[in-house]
């Protein structure tokens, strides 16, 4: 685990490294305590996800979403066997 010191965002190996370093490169700007960042949650980080095909007829498959006109068989995205004597 590193720690961050939260005026300059340096990474340190050690609770009391970090300690030092704001005493000395930063003992002007505040004299709060070091934070606990064992506590605290780590970043989370950004994760981009496409949406799902929009079906381009009436009809898309129930198990993977592909489009589907009418009667088709088997679904183009995976094969599936549509029960079409579902349908009206």
């Amino acid at each position: 685990m590193s720690y961050v010191c939260p005026h300059c965002q340096k990474s340190l190996k050690t609770k009391g490294s970090l300690g030092s370093h704001i005493a000395k490169l930063h003992s002007d700007k505040s004299s709060a305590p070091v934070p606990d960042q064992e506590n605290q949650a780590a970043p989370t980080e950004t994760l981009e996800i496409e949406a799902p095909p929009e079906p381009t007829s009436g009809y898309h498959c129930i198990d993977c979403g592909a489009a589907l006109d009418k009667g088709q068989t088997p679904c183009p995205g995976c094969g599936g066997e549509p029960n079409w004597s579902l349908v009206e």
